[in-house]
């Protein structure tokens, strides 16, 4: 016989409809530990329970029936005598959690009505949470106040157990159940989403995980391309940016805020990873906010625009002006059109003029007055701003706010596909590079645009190391090198940017002592392909890259 009942949401509305109009006290909690081979505990039931594994595993005995106490797993216990906890053999830890209704409650009443109205208190019912890490860090504050004992302790205590029931309430009808090592993951991201704004210590996440530095660093590279301190470093700074953009708080209170100590703290990490100062990283958008008194219009429809062309094509505007469009760019036949100014750093107010644009895009900030005066003028820092800050914020200029929501559900459901294929290919243990160059000098790549951008940063394939070291590390978008230093940069793989007239570097015979390109590893690139940074090129990128890959792979075996 099921003595657990499953929750349904009606069931979950006569709870929280309790919860809200009675009165609710803790009146005991307490974690108990099972060591291997140590005897259980048996609980007397006179009052509803929850009890909460937290490490190890076990089994609870209820009338007839044994259940597996699970890592991370909630049992209500409200119909019953008495519960039996036994531990398997690598022990077991738990919270068991009594609470009453206050005085005066229906819950003393004895009529029909009252009886019938407290039965969901009698049910008994398993689930998961959401964010199990959270949980556990509100009852060892309950914990902590319920042995303290003091008035205002005890006030405490209620206000935490009222979290309690509202992550019940929240999480009771979702699916929670992921895969061993998934879970794992999935636990430590949510918690530090939620928890981003504590100073988190990454050992204390271990602790509450029970598994190794190593073991979590392992899990998270695969399953995020960062390590767990990379990834909570990535989490704060995109709340940051989010409030220096937002918000006029100073600079002390957002480092607060977003979990760092002090703002010197917050200083020193925002320009080693953003590459600007929190205060530079604010003036800069601040451009973006019209002083000059001109406004843009609801629906823009004449738009010129410097190099990302692909992203306002993506939110179906085709651009009057625009920068010159190489051989190979994926949008190069759909500009017929448009006017091409040349480079960006040869554009003027005297050519835009001419086009008499009611918006105006710019990468190059040291353009933005001359080209205000012309039209109403956005700066758009690509190599800071993130590709879904960048075209949320381009659907919102252009009035093209779904439109912008769609690109990127299309784009990031297109890079977990490609992630995957990488991914079962085993290419995520190799290294890459990117090559551009002639007979006497080579560029390599970074992160900051183009290919780059999205083989490091997209697909999160890896550089070789002396690029990461000289290159990444560094914050270049690339670097010059002798062609003799070729070979100390290649990677298991290179990519090789080609453009018509170039020079052939291939006819250099340091060329053919790479590794890679002994091993035919290498991936022939249309410069006009590999330059672009919008979306548009995003995409076409990683087809490429990826289809290039998979053949060889394919051939390999």
């Amino acid at each position: 016989m099921n003595d657990m009942k499953e929750i349904r949401q009606e069931d979950m509305d006569m709870l929280c409809s309790i919860w809200k109009q009675e009165n609710i006290d803790v009146n005991f909690i307490k974690c108990y530990t099972i060591k291997e081979d140590g005897e259980g505990f048996v609980h007397t039931i006179t009052k509803p329970v929850y009890v909460y594994a937290v490490k190890g595993s076990g089994y609870m005995q209820l009338h007839s029936n044994k259940h597996n106490l699970k890592k991370f797993q909630l049992f209500h216990i409200g119909n019953a005598n008495k519960i039996c906890i036994e531990s398997f053999e690598e022990g077991l830890e738990y919270y068991y959690i009594e609470y009453k209704l206050g005085r005066n409650s229906i819950y003393d009443k004895k009529s029909l009505a009252a009886k019938h109205r407290i039965k969901p208190l009698l049910w008994n019912y398993k689930m998961t949470f959401e964010n199990p890490l959270f949980i556990l860090q509100l009852l060892k504050q309950m914990e902590k106040s319920f042995q303290r004992n003091t008035l205002m302790e005890a006030f405490g205590l209620k206000a935490l157990f009222y979290q309690f029931l509202d992550r019940i309430a929240q999480d009771s009808i979702r699916d929670c159940v992921c895969n061993e090592n998934s879970d794992i993951v999935c636990q430590a991201l949510k918690f530090m989403k939620q928890e981003q704004g504590r100073q988190i210590i990454i050992q204390d996440l271990l602790d509450e995980l029970g598994i190794s530095s190593s073991h979590l660093n392992r899990l998270f590279k695969q399953m995020t391309g960062k390590s767990p301190k990379e990834y909570l470093v990535m989490l704060r700074l995109n709340s940051a940016k989010i409030r220096l953009l937002k918000t006029e708080d100073n600079l002390k209170d957002i480092a607060i805020a977003c979990g760092y100590a002090d703002e010197y703290q917050f200083n020193r990490t925002f320009k080693k990873h953003i590459g600007i100062a929190p205060s530079g990283y604010r003036n800069l958008i601040a451009k973006n906010r019209y002083n000059t008194g001109q406004y843009i219009q609801l629906n823009p429809k004449r738009v010129a625009i410097q190099y990302l062309i692909g992203d306002v094509l993506a939110l179906g505007v085709v651009p009057v002006g625009i920068t010159e469009i190489y051989e190979g760019a994926v949008f190069q036949d759909n500009l017929n059109e448009s006017i091409i100014l040349g480079h960006q750093s040869s554009w003027n107010k005297e050519m835009l003029a001419m086009l008499e644009p009611d918006l105006i895009i710019t990468v190059d900030s040291d353009k933005y007055h001359e080209f205000s005066e012309v039209a109403p003028t956005l700066y758009i820092p690509y190599e800071i701003l993130s590709k879904e800050e960048r075209i949320l914020l381009l659907g919102t200029v252009l009035n093209k706010p779904e439109e912008a929501k769609t690109v990127l559900s299309e784009y990031h459901n297109k890079r977990s596909v490609a992630r995957e294929k990488l991914k079962k290919a085993g290419l995520y243990q190799s290294t890459f590079s990117i090559i551009e160059g002639d007979l006497e000098n080579v560029s390599i790549m970074g992160n900051i645009f183009g290919c780059g951008a999205t083989l490091y940063r997209e697909l999160l394939l890896r550089a070789s190391e002396i690029t990461q070291k000289s290159v990444l590390d560094k914050g270049y978008g690339v670097d010059r090198i002798d062609l003799e230093k070729l070979q100390r940069y290649g990677g298991d793989y290179i990519i090789h940017n080609k453009y018509n007239g170039m020079d052939d570097i291939t006819a250099n015979e340091i060329w053919h002592t790479i590794p890679a390109i002994k091993k035919k590893h290498v991936i022939d690139m249309d410069f006009g392909l590999n330059y672009y940074s919008d979306i548009l090129s995003t995409n076409a990128q990683i087809d490429y890259i990826v289809s290039q890959l998979t053949e060889m792979d394919e051939l390999m075996t």
